[in-house]
């Protein structure tokens, strides 16, 4: 067999974008996607799609703006994509709004005018805010179904003839030299690439790249999500609790609202089945919701819950494997690996110009 010019190591919304970006740059490149399950699975399926024009930090920002851009384009090239606009507000305490506000990639970002405070507690009636917080919006954000957009990236794919996608292998090694790899299969199989991208999600820390992760000092972060049973409007907005780092997204398409919040338990193993929003997990979501909107705690029912990759600088981890140039390693989205999946898909690309 000829070696493929490219094989991603996993089927997750930034792996697939990789090998779409491939394809579109190197058309006559052979591409294989493979992925240790299905595509589409993993923590890409658990995850909450949104998109919002914000960054913690520079380069955060950057991979923002780069990736918003992309999607936009990305829905006109594949249309029957499931991406979804809804007004952005945020509360954030007054001594943080400056910082706040520097962080979002748009200028539009501002303080909301009575009418809009208004309009907001049409959607949150028993919204509470104190008086050292202050209201934010003049933006939008966009949400999708990261497992659904996944799958119709891959469909478009593998309607050309060079590309290949292998569901249910998993990679156990990676070896060779700085010109070609021979990469081995837990079911036996060897066969060889010229390049390699591994975008592994939470399972960074797993062969082949366990190590060069580690080195990058990533780490496994729980990521959590409450079921709220609650029908939203097409009215409704996004609100964000930026002290809180949580937000409450209205998703027509499921009948419910989203809670996110940032759940404090680290270096768990990603296995989804062996996962669970605790005790613990759920009283820290509760006391915001509380504290906020407490007529949703009653509606809080359900959840979702898994893993992502996380880098102690909080940008993705986008690196040659040291003394393999070609070997690449894509992810740690901190959370945001759905927002930031484009622009770190390319910068993994651009290892191989």
């Amino acid at each position: 067999m000829n070696p493929f010019d490219l094989v991603v190591i996993g089927g997750g919304i930034i792996g697939s974008m990789a090998a779409y970006l491939a394809r579109q740059k190197n058309p006559r490149w052979r591409i294989l996607l493979v992925d240790r399950s299905l595509v589409g699975d993993g923590a890409t399926k658990y995850s909450v799609g949104l998109d919002i024009p914000y960054g913690f930090n520079d380069t955060q920002k950057q991979y923002s703006r780069v990736s918003t851009a992309m999607y936009r384009d990305l829905s006109k090239a594949i249309p029957e994509l499931p991406m979804h606009k809804l007004p952005l507000f945020g509360i954030v305490a007054r001594k943080r709004v400056e910082a706040v506000c520097a962080g979002f990639t748009t200028e539009n970002i501002r303080i909301a005018t009575g009418s809009e405070t208004m309009q907001l507690y049409e959607s949150y009636p028993d919204l509470a805010m104190s008086e050292d917080q202050v209201l934010l919006t003049g933006c939008v954000a966009t949400y999708g179904f990261p497992a659904i957009t996944t799958s119709l990236i891959v469909k478009h794919l593998q309607q050309h003839e060079h590309v290949e996608c292998w569901e249910g292998v998993e990679i156990r090694t990676v070896d060779g030299p700085a010109d070609g790899f021979q990469l081995t299969t837990a079911d036996g199989r060897a066969f060889s690439a010229r390049r390699v991208i591994a975008a592994t999600g939470p399972w960074l820390l797993a062969e082949p790249t366990r190590t060069c992760a580690a080195q990058s000092g990533v780490r496994i972060k729980k990521v959590a999500a409450l079921h709220v049973d609650r029908r939203p409007s097409a009215r409704d907005p996004l609100l964000m609790f930026f002290d809180e780092d949580a937000f409450l997204l209205p998703v027509a398409q499921r009948r419910q609202w989203i809670f996110s919040f940032t759940s404090q338990e680290w270096d768990c193993t990603p296995e989804v089945s062996r996962l669970r929003v605790s005790n613990e997990d759920r009283q820290l979501a509760l006391a915001v919701l509380n504290r906020y909107c407490p007529s949703f705690v009653s509606d809080c029912q359900g959840g979702r819950v898994f893993c992502d990759a996380y880098t102690p600088e909080r940008v993705p981890l986008v690196a040659p494997v040291p003394g393999a140039t070609n070997f690449v390693l894509a992810g740690a989205g901190c959370g945001s690996g759905y927002r930031l999946a484009p622009a770190v898909a390319l910068k993994a690309l651009e290892h191989f110009a």
